[in-house]
């Protein structure tokens, strides 16, 4: 009984010095930041006919999210130093976004063509409308699923990117189609305001 005490008590406290660890908290602290969720129902059954989680990679987010994806991959030193430094580059060229999606088997249609069932544009503070240069289908690899805790079984998941335009002090996301629209509103740190 003792042992089984002293042992719960050591994983207890495992768990609590890496969940404490600066890594873990800055990069789920982060995540918290710049998490939003849309929902568009049906006015008939009230069912949902949309339901979408969007994370924005600010600088901040973007540099927690590339610590951690490092760890998690267990990359050495010289692996890690070339993914930050990708990260940095993406960061440089555009905003953006990984949003998980759910809708129904009608609706799934959700790319940069003309034809897609959802279109989503970038809002910015002066209330400029811009549309993204690309809508990336990620496949949920087991990796997604640790980074991007809002991820389950019936998500897909979308890397999408807008230029790098001025944003202001707010932005939003607006997903919409012929069923409905979702807003989703950032109020954002001064780094964020140019496009530079």
């Amino acid at each position: 009984m003792d042992r089984r005490f002293t042992l719960s008590v050591l994983i207890t406290l495992v768990i609590l010095s890496l969940c404490a660890s600066p890594a873990f908290a800055s990069y789920n602290g982060e995540l918290k930041t710049v998490l939003r969720t849309g929902r568009v129902f049906s006015t008939e059954t009230f069912d949902a006919n949309l339901i979408c989680q969007a994370i924005f990679f600010s600088e901040e987010f973007r540099n927690a999210y590339g610590q951690r994806w490092a760890e998690r991959n267990h990359f050495d030193d010289a692996e890690e130093e070339a993914f930050l430094r990708e990260q940095h580059d993406r960061q440089s060229r555009g905003w953006e976004f990984f949003i998980s999606f759910y809708t129904k088997k009608d609706y799934k249609k959700f790319t940069n063509d003309p034809d897609s069932f959802w279109k989503i544009r970038l809002v910015t503070d002066s209330g400029e409308e811009v549309a993204p240069t690309a809508i990336e289908m990620i496949p949920v690899s087991p990796y997604e699923k640790v980074m991007f805790k809002n991820l389950n079984r019936w998500s897909q998941a979308y890397r999408v990117v807008f230029p790098k335009v001025s944003l202001g002090e707010n932005m939003a996301l607006t997903i919409f189609s012929v069923i409905g629209q979702s807003t989703l509103n950032w109020k954002l740190k001064a780094s964020h305001h140019s496009g530079s």
